[in-house]
């Protein structure tokens, strides 16, 4: 980020560091960077990670429209991972894998978020599904 202020991985790399030291004002101003850019949906899961349920719907409520491109359904399973929505997750989750989207499998573990569906047996099933750990092991448990 100092070398390149536009650096977009940068601010989301930044924002998810302080979301996992409880800096939450920190991830959030981070986070707001990447609005305007291709990352700008990383707020809304800032927002449903930290509990502004509200906020991160409206953010949210931008992309679903958006669901045909790639990524996004990915993007949505993530936000709704933090939300606790887990039938809506598992829906977007589900987009994600028939999308053959190159993330898939973090998704099923790694995902700050990831820990608040590791106790569901069908999360659990499409992990097994690729061969890998159980999600209960993995990840930001």
């Amino acid at each position: 980020i100092r070398l390149d202020p536009q650096h977009y991985a940068g601010w989301f790399a930044l924002g998810l560091a302080h979301l996992e030291q409880g800096e939450f004002d920190e991830g959030i101003d981070a986070h707001r960077k990447l609005e305007g850019s291709a990352w700008s949906w990383m707020i809304g899961m800032t927002y449903a990670a930290i509990g502004l349920e509200d906020k991160a719907r409206e953010n949210t409520a931008a992309f679903e429209g958006l669901a045909d491109q790639p990524g996004v359904a990915m993007i949505l399973s993530w936000i709704y991972m933090n939300l606790g929505e887990v039938e809506t997750a598992l829906h977007w989750i589900a987009e994600t894998e028939k999308a053959r989207t190159p993330w898939y499998p973090w998704l099923l573990g790694m995902f700050h978020g990831s820990e608040l569906m590791a106790d569901d047996p069908r999360y659990q099933a499409r992990a097994a599904a690729l061969g890998l750990p159980d999600p209960r092991t993995m990840g930001c448990r």
